[in-house]
């Protein structure tokens, strides 16, 4: 049986054949062609044998002639079929001994591409399991897909329904705002009326205030009254009673009366000698003015105004001034009630050239009594009639 190794080495010994003539290395083709051309010359031969035969029994002469050549011819084809069979030998040698090699080479090949078959199948099982696998979780995605879907469905619903809810909030946010700004407005009226209840509430709290002041101050009025009325009462009844002692305190005033009008009598002596002088020193001046006046070019116009301002200074500090003369003793019965009238006017400018006309002395002495009368009341009234915070203690007389 012609197995493909032996077609192999057949036509490795061709190629080799062919090489060793002309160099030249058939393909498969041509050892086809050389297969039939073989078939082909083995009848042709054989009847070419036969022809000779039968032209070798027409021309007997030729053929001694023909069968050396031929023999000679036999002879070169068979020496060298001899070395081509031994180079083809050799050929064959190598090429068993390569072919042995790939052949353990392809076993070993072979059994390398049986166990990656193998592990191929393993693994081809393994992943049908997996596939397997793989579509049952498919199944059980697609399951979870519609229930998914479902759910999804079911939210849409309720995100729809929630919206509507959401937009029916808003509406009623709005009115809920509207009613806000309402009740705000509301609130700001309130707090105006409020504001303006608090300042007419403030306005009564000071009216009261003052009322209660006012109220304060006429009780304290009264309660003053009813302490001048008793300091009245006690008055007039010492008065009554220590009528000896009012008498001898009235000696004592004529007294100091006296001993004031005898100081008037000298302040009056040295104005008159002022005014005596004053009127001289006028003379002179009406004198000069006139002369003046009578030739205006001759003098100087000097101010008679600042002249007199000078005078009078100069006057002021060579004078002497005069002090009055009041009581220094006073009453045991009436201490802190009262201090004796000075029965002469002080006067500011006692100069001569500031009053020119004399001072009446129905002006000049008082009544005794009606001025002794009048200090006592008024002194009453400053010791007892004072506030609460800065009333002193009242001695009366027993």
């Amino acid at each position: 049986m012609e197995t493909p190794t032996s077609r192999w080495v057949l036509g490795a010994a061709r190629t080799s054949l062919y090489q060793s003539k002309g160099n030249q290395r058939p393909t498969s083709e041509d050892d086809d062609d050389d297969r039939t051309s073989e078939k082909a010359e083995t009848p042709r031969a054989a009847s070419e044998a036969d022809k000779d035969d039968g032209s070798e029994e027409e021309e007997p002469q030729e053929a001694p002639i023909e069968t050396e050549r031929v023999a000679a011819a036999g002879y070169d084809v068979v020496s060298d079929l001899q070395r081509r069979h031994d180079q083809l030998q050799e050929d064959v040698e190598v090429l068993v001994a390569h072919l042995e090699k790939q052949t353990h080479e392809i076993e070993s090949e072979r059994a390398t591409m049986q166990s990656m078959q193998e592990q191929f199948e393993a693994t081809r099982d393994a992943m049908e399991r997996e596939l397997q696998s793989l579509r049952i979780e498919n199944e059980a995605l697609r399951r979870q897909n519609a229930a998914v879907t479902l759910e999804r469905d079911n939210a849409h619903q309720k995100a729809e329904s929630a919206a509507e809810t959401h937009e029916e909030l808003l509406l009623a946010l709005k009115s809920q705002q509207h009613r806000d700004d309402h009740a705000r407005t509301i609130v700001k009226s309130l707090i105006k009326e409020r504001d303006a209840a608090r300042k007419q509430l403030d306005e009564s709290q000071t009216y009261c205030r003052r009322l209660e002041e006012e109220l304060v101050t006429n009780r304290a009025e009264l309660q003053h009254m009813r302490s001048e009325n008793a300091t009245l009462t006690t008055a007039a009844h010492t008065a009554t009673t220590h009528k000896n002692q009012y008498e001898q305190r009235v000696i004592r005033e004529q007294e100091q009366l006296i001993q004031s009008l005898r100081a008037d009598l000298l302040q009056m002596e040295f104005e008159f000698k002022t005014l005596s002088v004053d009127k001289d020193r006028l003379i002179d001046k009406v004198s000069k003015l006139q002369r003046q006046s009578d030739h205006p070019t001759m003098y100087d116009v000097i101010s008679l105004a600042a002249h007199g301002d000078g005078k009078k200074d100069s006057k002021n500090k060579g004078k002497k001034q005069l002090r009055v003369v009041t009581s220094t003793t006073t009453s045991s019965d009436f201490t802190n009630l009262m201090t004796l009238p000075n029965m002469v006017d002080d006067h500011e400018d006692t100069t001569p050239t500031s009053s020119a006309k004399p001072v009446a002395m129905g002006n000049r002495i008082r009544s005794p009594m009606g001025s002794l009368v009048a200090k006592t009341l008024s002194s009453a009234k400053k010791k007892l009639f004072q506030t609460p915070s800065t009333q002193q203690t009242v001695i009366l007389p027993q």
